[in-house]
């Protein structure tokens, strides 16, 4: 069994681990189940739909997901953490927004907002969350 202090380092070990894990997962699932929405309802493939909304939607809940999550796996100053998230966050953003400068690659910009607009809303969920706990 682990005692009450090796769980609580343990928690806070797992929290960037579980956090990118967390944002793994949801990336994968809700882009699984996006997928199978377009392929039950017979959505065109070059449709502005599944270029650009789907892929925006995928990005932004899983960004949401990741601050959420990420900041709930610590024991202490989850909103801290959670600031802490969303500046590593804003630094993958960077580094593909130089990427898609770079490549050319425009449409991406649509799921860099989403992401942005994503982190901020898990920002925002858990400090609303925080406050209903106090």
């Amino acid at each position: 069994m682990l005692s009450e202090r090796n769980l609580f380092l343990l928690r806070w070990f797992l929290v960037l681990p579980g956090a990118i894990l967390i944002y793994i997962l949801a990336t994968g699932l809700i882009g699984f189940l996006a997928n199978l929405n377009i392929i039950s309802s017979n959505i065109d493939e070059d449709s502005w739909t599944v270029i650009y909304i789907l892929p925006a939607l995928v990005s932004g809940a899983s960004a949401a997901a990741y601050i959420y999550y990420g900041a709930m796996i610590a024991p202490k100053a989850n909103k801290k953490i959670a600031l802490i998230l969303l500046l590593l966050l804003t630094l993958y953003i960077g580094f593909t927004v130089f990427s898609a400068l770079i490549l050319r690659e425009y449409k991406v910009f649509v799921q860099i907002i989403s992401t942005i607009v994503g982190g901020l809303f898990g920002y925002y969920a858990l400090e609303e969350n925080i406050k209903k706990i106090k």
